[in-house]
């Protein structure tokens, strides 16, 4: 059942940006995929319908495969992932808020997970139903925050957006819901966030070198792209000052030179821009795919794109 949901988290993300208002000042990162735009695509319809597939199977029979859900909004607590990274990977602090084109009864995905010896705990929260699904010290609290939108994730994190909801929290806007407005519209998918906070480095720290240094003056970035016979990304990342916008922006370019100098390199140098402006540092990608096969071949031989022996 757990492999299910997250099975969501990583196939069905769609553009969702009406349900920001919804999400805690916790989450400092937000993921969005318009669904509609990934089933145009050949390739990745033949993915998201594979009748093979026993998760979109059991997706289905519940009601959440990718052909009922209209958004999806995943919001995830930065700060949290980086100072402990290993209790976050066993319960992280992520909220879905999935619009639905149908409504679905909740009780199925009960019953389902009885059938695999989930424990549920149920309770109520400013009136609305929470059920929370245990196994293994690994825990997801489940509710229909609305009619047609269910919440999946933290339980912390949703009892905040019920707060939200119902009026009993302070309604503060996102740092995130800023960050949207410098997305291109109509993308096919998107990531927007700001730096998690680490402590200072110390002199002997990794953090302490000047590559590191300039990423750690990194306020927020954003990330965007489009499928149409090509892939186009576009990335934003936001600096402190203009002084670590050009410091990084310069390394960025000089690694970009000596990489794509390699003829092998999958991306041709024309294809990877890199501007600099204020504290903005804005990167356009185009891969074609040609590219994208290379890359996958790379990946798939477990190597890195920077690769010594690429």
């Amino acid at each position: 059942m757990y492999r299910l949901i997250f099975f969501i988290f990583f196939t069905t993300f769609t553009q969702a940006i009406e349900h920001t208002e919804l999400l805690p000042q916790d989450c400092n990162a937000l993921i969005g995929l318009d669904i509609d735009n990934i089933m145009k695509v050949p390739e990745l319809k033949e993915l998201l319908t594979d009748k093979n597939n026993d998760d979109l199977k059991e997706l289905k029979s519940l009601g959440l495969s990718p052909e009922n859900i209209i958004s999806v909004l995943i919001g995830i607590d930065g700060n949290k992932a980086a100072a402990d990274p290993e209790a976050f990977q066993k319960n992280p602090d992520i909220l879905a808020l999935i619009k639905l084109k149908s409504s679905i009864n909740l009780t199925h995905i009960v019953n389902r997970a009885r059938q695999e010896n989930i424990a549920i705990t149920k309770e109520f929260f400013n009136g609305i139903a929470l059920k929370t699904l245990s196994k293994n010290n690994k825990k997801m609290t489940i509710s229909e925050l609305k009619k047609g939108v269910i919440a999946i994730g933290a339980k912390n994190l949703l009892k905040k957006a019920i707060s939200l909801k119902t009026g009993t929290a302070l309604k503060t806007v996102n740092d995130n819901s800023r960050l949207i407005n410098l997305i291109p519209k109509k993308q096919m998918f998107w990531i927007a966030g700001t730096t998690p906070h680490f402590p200072p480095p110390g002199p002997n720290d990794p953090l302490s070198n000047p590559t590191a240094s300039a990423a750690a003056q990194i306020n927020a970035f954003t990330l965007s792209g489009n499928f149409n016979q090509i892939l186009q990304l576009n990335a934003k990342l936001l600096c402190k000052t203009p002084q670590a916008a050009a410091q990084l922006g310069a390394m960025t370019q000089l690694m970009i030179g000596m990489t794509t100098a390699n003829p092998d390199f999958p991306i041709k140098a024309e294809n990877l821009k890199v501007s600099t402006n204020r504290e903005n540092i804005e990167f356009d990608v185009k891969l074609d795919k040609t590219a994208l096969r290379k890359i996958a071949d790379i990946m798939a031989q477990n190597k890195t794109l920077l690769s010594p022996g690429f």
